[in-house]
């Protein structure tokens, strides 16, 4: 992703506040008519920075989103967050190359390796792909805490964000979480201020480079009635000290994936965030299928490998109606919560999953626009009992863009909780 300079001169002044537990969906109540999250990224010390000429946009956005939300359980200033670090993680995580992550192999690296202080491992101004980090920048980055995706959208370059996926940024932003997100961008500078008045037409944007959302205002002057405030990684001299404004249409017609970050301080080595059982679904024992699934185990080496538990999964070619069941096997009672790993794919389908015959309530769209590992998804706090039980998995549908209701299973842990 390639960094676009804009001329920019003008700008006009925003301001904040608050939403409900679930920011994934539309909030019950009534959102803000504005926020802006600018105030706080100053009192922070978090001044837009520059990527410079690397392609480290995406490591830029989530680093911005990452460091905001460490701030907020630090007293004082918070040190800034190393890009370079996130860099070295999302590669590592993931076994991909270079600086061109996108959000997911970022993600990826934060949640898995941390990230440490930008003067444990300083930004270059050029990729070297044999650059890691200290030992001890290692071990900072596990100790400044222990971060959870949420996302808003998948990436899918083909369609924007959904009317509930803009109102789901739009509740991030009202509870102080500011939302990476990836954008087409226009080829040509298209602002002669620091704002875009109307979104340019799909020949006139590339796919893509990757922001900060850092506040919204709503404004029926405005196409699809009210601006973005947008942090770009360019450094204060974009814009009006490095943020500009973009109309509500140009998300839905032109953003790719959009997620937020919450962190917990404590330690990510904490025996909390350890999960008590990891269960890989190609190794389990399948106990029944139907004529529509026909489950195979399948080496992930095309997708990179490292981003899945074995470097496979338990794949079915399904039809709609499909599914199957496994067994997993506990030693000892206890409340766990339930974390699922799953495979998105542009041609799987939406899941409805059972844990020894019931009904839980999460139930996944796995579609996306590449290959790419879900993440964990919960499916609730249970007290399960010693020995064998049971995980359905049903093929109930299949997202609109998808071309066909197969699925993908990783593996899913099992997480003591009081």
């Amino acid at each position: 992703m390639k960094l676009l300079t804009f001329v920019l001169t003008a700008l006009v002044a925003l301001a904040s506040c608050a939403i409900g537990a679930t920011i994934a969906a539309a909030s019950e109540r009534p959102l803000p008519k504005k926020v802006d999250l600018r105030p706080r990224f100053a009192k922070f010390g978090l001044a837009p920075l520059s990527q410079g000429s690397r392609d480290t946009c995406s490591l830029f956005a989530v680093t911005g989103v990452a460091e905001y939300e460490r701030a907020k359980d630090v007293s004082g200033p918070a040190p800034r967050l190393s890009e370079e670090f996130l860099v070295w993680a999302a590669n590592d995580a993931t076994g991909l190359n270079g600086d061109q992550a996108m959000f997911i192999e970022a993600v990826q690296g934060l949640t898995r390796l941390g990230i440490c202080d930008e003067s444990s491992m300083p930004y270059a101004d050029k990729t070297d792909p044999d650059r890691a980090p200290s030992d001890a920048a290692r071990a900072e980055a596990r100790r400044n805490g222990h971060w959870t995706a949420h996302w808003i959208k998948r990436w899918n370059v083909k369609t924007g964000l959904s009317a509930a996926e803009l109102n789901a940024v739009k509740s991030a932003l009202a509870n102080d979480h500011p939302v990476a997100i990836g954008m087409r961008w226009p080829k040509q500078p298209q602002l002669t201020t620091t704002f875009i008045q109307d979104p340019p037409p799909k020949e006139e944007v590339r796919d893509g480079h990757s922001v900060v959302l850092a506040g919204y205002r709503d404004d029926p002057n405005f196409q699809g009635g009210g601006v973005f405030i947008v942090r770009n990684s360019d450094g204060p001299g974009w814009g009006q000290e490095g943020y500009a404004y973009f109309p509500y249409t140009y998300i839905t017609d032109y953003g790719n994936d959009a997620v937020w970050l919450k962190h917990d301080p404590a330690d990510a080595d904490s025996p909390r965030f350890q999960p008590a059982a990891r269960f890989e679904a190609e190794s389990l024992k399948i106990l029944k299928t139907s004529a529509r699934c026909q489950p195979a185990v399948q080496p992930m080496t095309d997708w990179g490998a490292k981003q899945w538990g074995d470097g496979k999964q338990l794949f079915c070619k399904a039809e709609n109606g499909g599914a199957l069941e496994l067994e997993f096997t506990l030693p000892d009672a206890g409340r766990f919560e339930i974390e699922l790993f799953v495979t998105l794919a542009p041609d799987f389908g939406k899941l409805k999953l059972l844990l020894d015959g019931r009904v839980l309530t999460q139930q996944p769209d796995c579609f996306c626009g590449r290959v790419e590992p879900s993440g964990p998804i919960s499916l609730g706090t249970h007290d399960l009992k010693a020995g064998a039980h049971k995980l359905g998995i049903a093929v109930t549908g299949k997202n609109a863009l998808s071309s066909s209701h197969s699925f993908g299973i990783d593996a899913f842990e099992l997480h003591p909780r009081r």
